[in-house]
């Protein structure tokens, strides 16, 4: 592992944006929201690898309940929220004085609710009618917070649907803000992930390889400039654009908030397309950490199970597994994000 030396819970060879954000403003690294004699008056974590933003009610009318590797949704998350809360604070004045002065962080969310439908060989159609209900949970959550006293938010967008794991919900409470900021980050290219490049979803979710390995090898499915998938990216940019909307929507009801739409997509894209220029020489697609073929991922020898091997240096990989990204690539996103925070001018 590249900055531990240990696993840690974290689907990456070392550090993620949010850790990287709290070190920037000189904060601890956010202990997990479940954990045990933790002091959570400086942050907590509530995320949940391949968590949904929707609930299980939701599935269950879609016949897909039985496909989730968690029930642990955005409303499940949030009830440990308030679990939490009174370790933190006791009455609604203070608590909203505190939660004020604090930092919420949530996302990523939404992904893994495109993935699972469409693992499910659902339609890329049927899928797409998913986005305003992902959309409107995200906002509504995001609504609650504000409620609770929260005048500085980071939404993230999903960086991407390919992928089988999920950064879920987190909701960082650090206590470091005074003046109302709400990020919302766009949606990372659905496609441009091994795994998704590797798994068949009614032939629409597959990557030609090369000749000669049977794979699918329709020019017409790929953009050229990524090697991604079309369709998948059309529902990328759409669930992008319902974001963009919801976005412009809070910032109307809720004017004491200022809302900047961050971009998670364009990162991804930039790596993809010119690795070589951020360092990322092992090959645009090809997954650090796994089993083998043409992305190094192998559903069968995930990282770190039997038959998997690892890449000698993560920091010239954009990808990890196959399904998360590096710490590498991550820190350039938090710079990024660190560089258009400063920009905006928050105290």
């Amino acid at each position: 592992m590249t900055f531990f030396g240990r696993p840690t819970g974290r689907c990456s060879d070392g550090r993620l944006v949010i850790d990287f954000v709290a070190e920037a403003v000189g904060l601890p690294l956010l202990p997990p929201s479940l954990a045990s004699g933790q002091d959570f008056r400086q942050g907590a974590n509530f995320a949940v690898t391949a968590c949904t933003a929707l609930d299980l009610a939701f599935w269950e009318q879609r016949g897909l309940a039985g496909i989730f590797w968690t029930n642990d949704s955005l409303g499940v998350q949030l009830q440990w929220f308030e679990q939490l809360k009174p370790s933190l604070c006791s009455t609604v004045r203070e608590c909203k004085d505190y939660f004020g002065k604090s930092l919420f962080v949530l996302g990523e969310i939404g992904g893994n609710d495109y993935h699972y439908a469409l693992l499910a060989y659902r339609t890329l159609e049927e899928v797409r009618t998913y986005v305003p209900h992902v959309i409107e949970t995200i906002s509504n959550t995001a609504e609650i917070l504000i409620n609770e006293g929260a005048v500085d938010l980071v939404l993230l967008g999903r960086r991407h649907q390919a992928a089988l794991g999920c950064y879920g919900f987190v909701i960082s409470v650090t206590g470091i803000l005074k003046r109302a900021q709400l990020l919302m980050w766009n949606l990372i290219n659905l496609p441009c992930v091994p795994a998704g490049s590797a798994l068949q979803v009614r032939g629409v979710c597959s990557r030609p390889g090369p000749p000669g390995s049977g794979r699918d090898t329709n020019k017409e499915d790929y953009e050229p400039q990524t090697g991604c998938l079309k369709k998948p990216n059309e529902l990328a940019r759409y669930h992008n654009k319902l974001l963009r909307q919801a976005t412009r929507k809070l910032q109307s009801k809720y004017p004491g908030v200022r809302i900047i739409y961050a971009d998670f997509y364009g990162p991804v894209i930039q790596f993809v397309q010119t690795p070589e220029r951020f360092g990322f020489s092992n090959g645009a697609l090809i997954s650090c950490c796994g089993g083998g073929g043409p992305y190094n991922f192998n559903p069968q020898a995930w990282c770190a199970e039997p038959g998997a091997t690892v890449c000698e240096d993560p920091s010239k990989s954009i990808f990890w597994d196959g399904i998360h990204l590096t710490e590498a690539a991550y820190r350039y996103i938090a710079k990024g994000w660190l560089s258009a925070w400063s920009h905006a001018k928050v105290d």
